[in-house]
């Protein structure tokens, strides 16, 4: 009896994980559509026969659907999570920052962003949650915007790793080439690619 029934909860758990990222895959059309701003959900919870409502999430959104807040709450209105967003005219996410009830290194962190005149993102900095600055990625294109490096830099600022893209006369990448902080080659893939 207690098998079946686990069965039977690892079931329900994974049709509303399903039915979640459906909704959540056609939401953000409908919300740019709908012009929505706001969204705020309530959970009830029914135990020995007494309810208990609370708002379990509000999420808000800007101009073409874009993502500038999600918090999800305790059932004692405390906050569990809460992910923020912040854009710049061109619609490029230039800061995002991560809260997570659970203090870890990585459960509260802040990100900024730079781009170039083109919208390309050539900027990453990354933050802990004391706003300590933690490590940044620079990325460099050529004159047709394709990505042809990518550099990891630690927290002094040390060459961590780095990312060389190949591209043919069509701009279609042809190698990726990973090197260690040491200017070693760590990896390398290469594309080939058939055509109609």
């Amino acid at each position: 009896m207690k098998h079946t029934l686990a069965i039977q909860l690892i079931i329900a758990t994974m049709m509303s994980m399903l039915f979640y990222q459906h909704a959540f895959s056609q939401s953000k059309k409908l919300i740019k559509n709908l012009k929505i701003k706001t969204v705020t959900e309530t959970t009830t919870i029914s135990k020995n026969g007494k309810s208990t409502i609370y708002k379990s999430s509000f999420t808000s959104y800007s101009k073409g659907a874009k993502l500038t807040n999600k918090t999800e709450y305790n059932t004692d209105g405390s906050i569990l999570q809460k992910e923020t967003a912040t854009y710049d005219v061109n619609g490029n996410k230039i800061e995002e920052s991560f809260y997570q009830l659970k203090e870890t290194s990585k459960s509260n962190f802040k990100i900024t962003a730079k781009y170039d005149l083109q919208g390309n993102k050539i900027e990453v900095v990354e933050y802990d949650g004391e706003g300590n600055f933690v490590g940044k990625q620079k990325f460099v294109y050529d004159n047709f915007d394709n990505k042809v490096q990518e550099l990891t830099l630690d927290v002094s600022n040390k060459l961590m790793r780095k990312v060389i893209y190949v591209y043919d006369s069509e701009e279609l990448k042809t190698k990726r080439q990973e090197f260690n902080e040491k200017n070693e080659l760590v990896s390398e893939r290469k594309y080939q690619y058939t055509f109609l």
